[in-house]
């Protein structure tokens, strides 16, 4: 992959666990802590690759292993790796980590292709190679592939990265664009099997965030969207306390936001820490710019707040704070 893996290790049920989804041979596993030896593996070969950590939803007396991935979203039982329930027409590529609280869990996905108005399409492998596959040895090169989103995913679509289309790759690529979904969307507890039609509570396909995931604090969630567009939504129903709000830092955020003390923290990729007002209306408390770019998400420990920008580790408490 172009940008390699980002997925943070996480322990679930006294394993380390960590998710693998790339080109080609995509895999859950579980290891040892003590060892490092295999106490499970789960293939995915149906997922691509994927840069989110996959999260821990405690509800009802159970833990379930939620793992994002391309178009779906599914839940294992951590233990032994078993599959819970499917929720499918998530984005091509998983970016951001799920969360959960008030008893709901919750998604954010978004990436090129997915939304209604800019959706990209490809014809049949068959249909396309009649027209561009200038040698008909019915493979794909690059110089056959017109410019354009398409041609920009070629790596992603060559598997095995032989500098080959085959028409199995064609058709895996063509799948996933047609069933590829960008949205936020909240599911409840309890299911099994592919759940989308009967555990999905809402769904809302405005101002999404790209990497920077979800937040539930205090009763409501929140979401960046790049640009600097902040949202607020109530976490039963979906209805937007407030939607689409400029903190006024025009930057892409890679950071995700925390929650303390009643405030929101967000660290813009131009190195703008912004703080908001937690609850339902949109207040702006603070913009304090770090001097240097930042992808990392804030850490709160003991009342301190650590920051880690492109050179500098930071830590700010309060005044007279031990």
């Amino acid at each position: 992959m172009e940008f390699g893996t980002s997925a943070s290790p996480i322990l679930a049920a006294g394993w380390v666990i960590l998710i693998r989804d790339q080109d080609d041979g995509s895999h859950l596993v579980a290891l040892n802590p003590k060892n490092g030896d295999i106490a499970w593996k789960k293939d995915r070969p149906e997922f691509r690759r994927s840069f989110a950590t996959p999260f821990v939803w405690k509800h009802d007396g159970v833990e379930e292993l939620i793992v994002p991935g391309s178009i779906q979203l599914k839940s294992y039982n951590a233990t032994n790796g078993t599959e819970n329930w499917t929720v499918t027409g998530t984005s091509r590529v998983a970016t951001s980590t799920p969360t959960a609280g008030g008893g709901m869990l919750f998604n954010a996905s978004w990436n090129v292709g997915g939304d209604a108005d800019s959706r990209v399409s490809m014809e049949p492998f068959a249909t396309f190679a009649k027209a561009h596959d200038a040698n008909a040895d019915g493979k794909l090169v690059p110089d056959e592939i017109p410019d354009g989103p398409v041609k920009q995913r070629f790596t992603q679509m060559d598997l095995n990265k032989d500098g080959i289309v085959t028409e199995v790759e064609w058709e895996e690529m063509r799948r996933m664009f047609a069933q590829a979904g960008n949205s936020v969307m909240a599911i409840r507890p309890g299911g099994h099997g592919d759940v989308t039609a009967t555990h999905l509570a809402w769904k809302t396909t405005r101002s999404l965030p790209y990497v920077s995931s979800p937040l539930f604090y205090q009763g409501h969630l929140y979401t960046m969207k790049n640009g600097g567009l902040a949202s607020c939504y109530d976490p039963v129903t979906g209805k937007p306390f407030y939607q689409d709000e400029r903190v006024g830092v025009g930057s892409d955020f890679y950071s995700s936001a925390v929650g303390a003390a009643g405030r929101i923290y967000i660290t813009a990729q131009n190195g703008t820490v912004i703080v908001l007002e937690a609850g339902e209306t949109f207040h702006v408390l603070a913009r304090n710019n770090l001097g240097e770019e930042a992808f990392a998400t804030p850490a709160i420990v003991d009342g301190t707040i650590y920051l880690r920008s492109a050179n500098t580790l930071w830590a700010f408490r309060s005044p007279g704070t031990d």
